[in-house]
Protein backbone atom coordinates (compact mmCIF):
# COMPACT_ATOMS: atom_id res chain seq x y z
CA UNK A 1 0.00 0.00 0.00
CA UNK A 2 1.11 3.53 -0.99
CA UNK A 3 0.89 6.94 1.01
CA UNK A 4 1.40 10.65 1.35
CA UNK A 5 4.12 10.89 3.86
CA UNK A 6 2.88 12.24 7.76
CA UNK A 7 4.25 16.15 7.19
CA UNK A 8 2.36 15.57 3.74
CA UNK A 9 -0.89 14.28 5.29
CA UNK A 10 -0.87 17.05 7.35
CA UNK A 11 -1.48 19.89 4.82
CA UNK A 12 -4.70 20.35 2.80
CA UNK A 13 -4.36 18.11 -0.46
CA UNK A 14 -6.11 17.59 -3.78
CA UNK A 15 -5.58 14.38 -5.78
CA UNK A 16 -5.84 13.38 -8.93
CA UNK A 17 -6.62 10.57 -10.95
CA UNK A 18 -5.33 9.90 -14.29
CA UNK A 19 -6.85 7.19 -16.01
CA UNK A 20 -4.54 7.43 -19.04
CA UNK A 21 -1.35 6.89 -16.82
CA UNK A 22 -3.22 4.59 -13.82
CA UNK A 23 -1.35 7.35 -11.48
CA UNK A 24 -2.86 9.56 -9.06
CA UNK A 25 -0.39 12.75 -8.41
CA UNK A 26 -0.93 14.76 -5.39
CA UNK A 27 -0.80 18.37 -4.90
CA UNK A 28 -0.94 20.68 -2.14
CA UNK A 29 -4.40 23.27 -2.23
CA UNK A 30 -5.17 25.81 -2.83
CA UNK A 31 -0.95 26.64 -4.25
CA UNK A 32 -1.44 23.31 -6.49
CA UNK A 33 2.68 21.83 -6.25
CA UNK A 34 3.26 18.52 -6.81
CA UNK A 35 4.17 16.42 -4.31
CA UNK A 36 4.06 12.98 -5.34
CA UNK A 37 2.80 10.67 -7.70
CA UNK A 38 1.09 7.64 -6.49
CA UNK A 39 1.60 4.55 -8.66
CA UNK A 40 1.21 0.58 -9.22
CA UNK A 41 -2.65 0.47 -9.88
CA UNK A 42 -4.46 -1.45 -12.17
CA UNK A 43 -6.96 1.26 -12.79
CA UNK A 44 -7.31 4.47 -11.41
CA UNK A 45 -10.92 5.53 -13.09
CA UNK A 46 -11.84 7.15 -10.10
CA UNK A 47 -11.13 8.27 -6.11
CA UNK A 48 -13.15 8.57 -3.05
CA UNK A 49 -12.66 9.68 0.23
CA UNK A 50 -14.29 8.69 3.92
CA UNK A 51 -15.28 11.59 5.98
CA UNK A 52 -11.97 10.72 8.37
CA UNK A 53 -9.75 11.96 5.06
CA UNK A 54 -9.01 8.56 4.16
CA UNK A 55 -8.76 8.28 -0.02
CA UNK A 56 -9.49 5.13 -2.29
CA UNK A 57 -8.66 4.95 -5.29
CA UNK A 58 -11.38 2.99 -7.20
CA UNK A 59 -12.72 1.61 -10.60
CA UNK A 60 -16.36 3.21 -9.12
CA UNK A 61 -17.92 4.32 -5.54
CA UNK A 62 -20.63 5.31 -3.74
CA UNK A 63 -21.53 7.07 -0.70
CA UNK A 64 -24.17 5.65 1.76
CA UNK A 65 -26.46 8.73 2.29
CA UNK A 66 -27.47 7.12 5.95
CA UNK A 67 -23.43 6.86 7.64
CA UNK A 68 -21.33 8.74 4.76
CA UNK A 69 -19.40 5.68 4.43
CA UNK A 70 -17.95 5.21 1.17
CA UNK A 71 -18.99 2.28 -0.68
CA UNK A 72 -16.35 0.66 -3.11
CA UNK A 73 -17.11 -1.33 -6.20
CA UNK A 74 -14.81 -4.77 -7.20
CA UNK A 75 -14.70 -4.29 -10.82
CA UNK A 76 -12.13 -4.48 -13.16
CA UNK A 77 -11.97 -1.92 -15.61
CA UNK A 78 -12.27 -2.15 -19.92
CA UNK A 79 -8.62 -1.50 -19.85
CA UNK A 80 -7.41 -4.16 -17.21
CA UNK A 81 -10.03 -7.06 -18.24
CA UNK A 82 -13.87 -7.96 -18.60
CA UNK A 83 -15.96 -7.00 -16.32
Amino acid sequence: MQGVTPRAAAKTLLYVSDLGTNLVNVYTYPNGSLITKLSGFGSVAGLCSSKTGYVFVVDGCAVDPATGNPAVTNLSSYLAGAV
